[in-house]
């Protein structure tokens, strides 16, 4: 018995099929595929204000390494004992949801140090999660880093 040597042929429909469909199916891919990146949205100019000033609001400040410090009312330097860290034991959740109980006024964010987009993204969620609709980030002012600064916080 003698054995005989299999050839293999590629056909050259079976091969434009394959480089036709290959590109076509990453195409497809790419298309269906979501973003992983945070969309935010501005309010239009025209937009309603949010309710309330910075004397009758939360004002929660972004510090160095993704830390959060809160406070009620307006920051000044005799105020310093207000200021709250936002700890494990004690979430920004739990801050937020005990002052929407007593007031429906905005909440301040206030990115004060060099923190990332992370810590951004974070507080925001929180808000959504919260079900906090009034929210507004604005820039720190100098009582604000007085403030931490008193603390030795920044």
């Amino acid at each position: 018995m003698a054995s005989s040597k299999i050839k293999w042929r590629v056909g050259l429909l079976a091969l434009v099929a394959v480089v036709a469909l290959l590109p076509s199916l990453f195409l497809v891919i790419h298309t269906i595929s979501k973003p992983r990146v945070l969309q935010l949205s501005m309010s239009a100019p025209a937009a309603k204000e949010p309710v309330g000033s910075p004397a009758e609001a939360l004002t929660i400040l972004l510090g160095n390494g993704n830390q959060l410090y809160y406070y009620f009312g307006e920051a000044t330097p005799t105020a310093a004992d207000s200021l709250h860290a936002a700890t494990p034991a004690q979430p920004i959740r739990q801050a937020i949801k005990a002052w929407q109980q007593h007031s429906k006024a905005t909440i301040f964010i206030k990115p004060v140090a060099d923190n990332n987009y992370k810590a951004l993204a974070n507080i925001l969620d929180e808000m959504n999660i919260a079900g906090q609709r009034a929210y507004k980030i604005v820039t720190p002012t100098d009582a604000d880093r007085q403030l931490l600064h008193l603390n030795g916080r920044q």
